[in-house]
């Protein structure tokens, strides 16, 4: 958005922003939304600082290029 000039929270930024995170990404438990995707990383870290295991982190997997070039439909 930056790069597009857009430096103020507009409401069109807002919705952009929300376009981002809804946007649905692939998952180990099936389609989730990048604020899901999000939410299951942050879980999953905290558990690794209790166990102490680098392998309980879950990351999701990014979108696809063609999904991140269908990004710029939700910028105004």
């Amino acid at each position: 958005m930056a790069a597009r000039g857009i430096d103020r929270v507009t409401p069109e930024a807002k919705r952009a922003f929300t376009g981002l995170i809804a946007l649905d990404l692939p998952g180990a438990d099936g389609t989730t939304t990048v604020a899901g995707a999000a939410n299951r990383a942050a879980q999953s870290l905290a558990r690794a600082f209790q166990s102490g295991l680098a392998t309980d982190i879950i990351l999701p997997v990014p979108p696809s290029t063609l999904e991140l070039a269908g990004l710029d439909a939700l910028l105004p």
